[in-house]
């Protein structure tokens, strides 16, 4: 059964973690379960539930915080049981300064894995630029990309980037590229099938 929070008026949905408190609480606020991963805030536009899937949909300016991040799109389908939020328009992950946009996401709030496609990523501590088809964050640091392309350098033009078929990188640590290529500005200068290379902050 779906039910309309609140249609004119921007919405703001709280999830705990302390088990079931009562349903909803007037016409802007519920709280309900979240059997794990700590609180989760949901503000947005128009914000519906459905009791028999046990999902919370919410539309326009759509903001999500929960332990460790913050989600931002224009719409998100929030599957309590699951924990897994579906994200379209403008997706954008914040955590600490770490940032990862795209047109589209899924996403656990609770272990904070997932995929996004048409993806970016900025990892502040390392200074690290990421792109790809995908970007799958697999771990609490880890990732693995589709069609990467990955820099240190700032601007939409770097002096030099890697590109690969594939590659998977652990944040202050190593990352590895199949089919891999190395270029300077727009010249590739080096091929490599397979490649090991640093992503450390030191």
């Amino acid at each position: 059964m779906l039910r309309i929070l609140q249609q004119p008026i921007r919405v703001v949905l709280l999830i705990v973690s302390a088990g079931l408190i009562g349903g909803w609480i007037g016409p802007a606020r519920a709280v309900d379960a979240l059997p794990r991963g700590g609180p989760v805030h949901i503000e947005a536009d128009r914000l519906a539930y459905d009791q028999d899937t046990d999902t919370y949909d919410a539309q326009g300016n759509v903001i999500i915080t929960y332990a460790g991040g913050r989600l931002t799109a224009r719409s998100v389908l929030l599957d309590h049981r699951s924990n897994t939020a579906q994200a379209e328009g403008d997706v954008r992950i914040t955590s600490d300064r770490d940032v990862l946009e795209g047109d589209r996401i899924t996403f656990n709030v609770a272990d904070r894995t997932g995929v996004v496609y048409s993806g970016k990523m900025f990892v502040a501590q390392s200074h690290f630029y990421l792109r790809g088809k995908t970007i799958a964050k697999t771990g609490e640091a880890t990732y693995r990309v589709e069609e990467a392309v990955a820099t240190t350098c700032d601007g939409p033009n770097p002096d030099w980037r890697l590109t690969s078929r594939e590659m998977n990188v652990t944040v202050d640590g190593y990352g590895t590229m199949k089919h891999g290529k190395f270029l300077v500005r727009n010249l590739p200068v080096l091929y490599v099938p397979y490649f090991i290379f640093p992503a450390k902050t030191t």
